[in-house]
């Protein structure tokens, strides 16, 4: 039955209602868009007279969705929803209200009421807020192996604060309010950029990294057969981890002159390594094309730190993407008359695809992680290693099998005679060479 309304004549019926209702209400989140609840906001406002309102979004929203798909990203929203429910549940002091701006959309807003006893709904309390949400996300995210693995997520936080003013049309300054906090969600993403940035030029400034060291063994004497440079960042910094701080340099275009520093350092440490045992220099591909390579000038650092380039192997990492072969067969052949070996990271995935390998002609080819792991149990990753295998002997490849985490991966391995290997169960990595 419609019900007729008295100032317009129009009428209404359920299903009406209910058309509004679902485009204003997010079902797969169970959340409501803020404009739905205008008059539960209205209400707290009134008793409260000051609301703040954190804003929360993903970064870079859209290429994730390109990247991984509708369905993946609705289930990072899911996440993020079922997560900010229960850090609200804890705050039983500003009587939280969460919403969203849009169905659909990936924007959260989170209205925190005043307490009138406490007066506590300061800009300080709101930035002592965003982190804490942000850390809470993060370490869920963390405990989540599905999630974390599948659905590498940042986010974007702003806050505004809202004080009631009869003067201004309620609806109005509350769009205003959203809009502040979604600027300064924004402007705090470049803030952060910038920072990071910042911190990157230092401790490239003061060579501020750490290098480690992982022994490869010959699989048939099970002799050291030479070490792997690997690089960590500063202790207890934003860059200890190796990827994000490898990841960010790309993004900012840092990435030739950490890639020169992280080269130095394990250079000078490596005459710690008896002249008999190879060295592993990651090294990233834009950094190859600069004079320490085309001049030879690095012929020249060896030479003069009593460095033997016979023993040390250049590998290119699982970063770098070779655009243009013609151009990268030229340093190749540089690289070879200086006397270096060379080797291709991550054979099986990534760039070390068919086309790389005939190209570059590696001395070494590295076996990705991910085919080695449970090699005794899944056939399909034996037959495919037993593939590379064959097609090094026709080659005269040496196939080193990277993250060798168990007695029995080991064991699969030598019995299907590859050459060397390298992980956890031979030897983490270390600052200690002795």
């Amino acid at each position: 039955m419609k019900k007729a309304n008295k100032k317009t004549g129009q009428t209404s019926s359920k299903s009406d209602i209910l058309k509004y209702k679902n485009a204003l209400y997010d079902s797969s989140m169970d959340l409501p868009s803020y404009s739905l609840v205008l008059d539960e906001i209205r209400k707290r406002l009134d008793e409260s007279k000051v609301c703040g309102l954190i804003f929360l979004s993903v970064a870079n929203s859209s290429k994730f969705e390109y990247t991984y798909g509708w369905e993946a990203f609705d289930n990072v929203l899911k996440f993020i929803s079922t997560n900010l429910k229960e850090y609200i549940q804890k705050d039983s002091t500003h009587s939280p209200l969460l919403t969203i701006r849009n169905i659909r959309n990936d924007e959260f807003i989170i209205f925190f009421f005043e307490d009138q006893i406490t007066h506590d709904l300061t800009i300080d309390l709101l930035n002592e807020k965003i982190f804490e949400i942000e850390r809470f996300l993060i370490k869920n995210a963390k405990f989540n192996a599905d999630f974390s693995y599948k659905y590498p997520v940042n986010f974007n936080l702003g806050y505004s604060i809202l004080s009631m003013n009869p003067l201004v049309r309620f609806e109005r300054m509350l769009y205003n309010s959203i809009r502040d906090a979604y600027l300064m969600a924004h402007y705090r993403e470049q803030n952060l950029d910038f920072k990071m940035k910042s911190e990157l030029h230092r401790i490239i400034a003061e060579s501020q990294i750490r290098t480690v060291f992982q022994p490869i063994y010959d699989l048939v004497n099970m002799k050291i057969h030479g070490f792997e440079a690997l690089t960590r960042g500063p202790e207890n910094s934003i860059f200890e981890d190796p990827e994000t701080m490898f990841t960010f340099a790309l993004h900012s275009d840092l990435i030739t002159e950490l890639d020169r520093i992280c080269r130095t350092n394990a250079l000078l440490l490596s005459k710690k390594i008896p002249d008999n045992f190879k060295l592993f220099l990651n090294t990233e591909v834009q950094t190859m094309y600069t004079p320490d390579f085309l001049e030879g000038k690095i012929l020249e650092f060896l030479e003069a730190h009593d460095l033997n380039p016979q023993n040390i192997v250049i590998e290119i990492t699982e970063r770098s993407a070779i655009e243009n072969y013609q151009k990268f067969r030229s340093i190749l052949k540089v690289i070879r008359s200086l006397k270096f070996n060379i080797a291709l990271d991550d054979a099986g995935v990534g760039y070390a695809s068919l086309q790389t390998i005939t190209e570059i002609n590696p001395r070494y080819l590295k076996i990705d992680h991910s085919l080695v792991k449970d090699i005794d149990k899944n056939l399909i990753r034996k037959h495919l290693i037993q593939t590379l295998l064959d097609f090094s002997e026709k080659t005269d490849i040496l196939l080193i099998a990277e993250g060798i985490e168990r007695e029995e991966e080991l064991k699969t391995l030598q019995d299907l005679g590859i050459h060397y290997g390298q992980g956890f169960y031979l030897g983490r990595p270390s600052f200690d060479l002795g």
